[in-house]
């Protein structure tokens, strides 16, 4: 059920209506470890209102296991591809990764000639408990410039704002360096969301950029306006802006 926000309007002197969000006690979601041979393929799929958060990803020849049957002197030999894979799957509500994967094997975790697995941890996150998922917005409009969401904690709280970033993966082919530099300094600019204050006033647009977490905002007060900035050409960028006050974690009740 939506409601207006008292006493806000927008250009055509129209109340506007946000989702409102109020500050409780979150719960840590629980993590899921699995491992995948050559010719097998990673799934993830999470509930409706649940987004994946990729915790690792190693790609190797990590131990002897199902997928490695002898030692032949290369145990250990891996990479971190982690950004590879927030790149794929983070952010989305179900993802796919077929191993062997380019994108793993342009690491070159071990020789060529021998086979590597694909270990990996996610976790099924709520998109509404303690955290905004782009793809909520994507998906729904709920956190838009049509329905902003509203955090709301008690008086003398102030609102904490962590950017997981999942898109700091760039796929660029052979064009020269003066391109790609321009190419890094335009989509460092990317805006992914406005923060907006009422008492004090105060405004912050969070872009993109190349660190996967990363503070974004603290309050002064104990309210706060966010709008997920939806991107115009459908770039698949995915983000999660986590939420916290000084006292605790927090946890969202929605209302439209």
């Amino acid at each position: 059920m939506s409601a207006p926000y008292p006493d806000i309007k927008d250009e055509d002197g129209q109340e506007m209506f946000f989702v409102v969000i109020k500050v409780t006690t979150a719960t840590l979601p629980t993590s899921i470890q699995t491992e995948h041979c050559q010719n097998e393929k990673f799934e993830a799929r999470c509930g409706i209102d649940e987004v994946v958060v990729m915790v690792t990803a190693v790609y190797g020849r990590m131990r002897v296991s199902q997928c490695v049957e002898r030692d032949y002197g290369y145990i250990g030999c891996s990479r971190n591809v982690l950004e590879d894979a927030d790149y794929m799957c983070s952010g989305r509500r179900t993802c796919q990764i077929p191993v062997p994967n380019p994108l793993f094997d342009a690491t070159k975790p071990c020789p060529n000639d021998l086979k590597s697995y694909f270990q990996a941890e996610y976790t099924c996150t709520k998109a509404t408990s303690g955290q905004l998922s782009s793809y909520i917005t994507d998906e729904t409009d709920l956190g838009s410039a049509v329905c902003p969401w509203v955090i709301k904690g008690q008086s003398g709280q102030r609102i904490n704002i962590t950017l997981l970033d999942f898109s700091t993966k760039l796929e660029l082919d052979g064009a020269c360096q003066y391109v790609i530099l321009l190419f890094m300094m335009l989509i460092s600019l990317q805006a992914y969301a406005i923060v907006r204050e009422r008492d004090p006033v105060r405004s912050l647009t969070i872009c993109r950029g190349n660190i996967r977490v990363r503070h974004a905002y603290l309050s002064q007060g104990s309210t706060l306006e966010v709008r997920i900035v939806r991107p115009k050409n459908g770039n698949g960028r995915q983000f999660i802006l986590k939420y916290e006050s000084k006292w605790g974690t927090c946890d969202v009740t929605g209302m439209r």
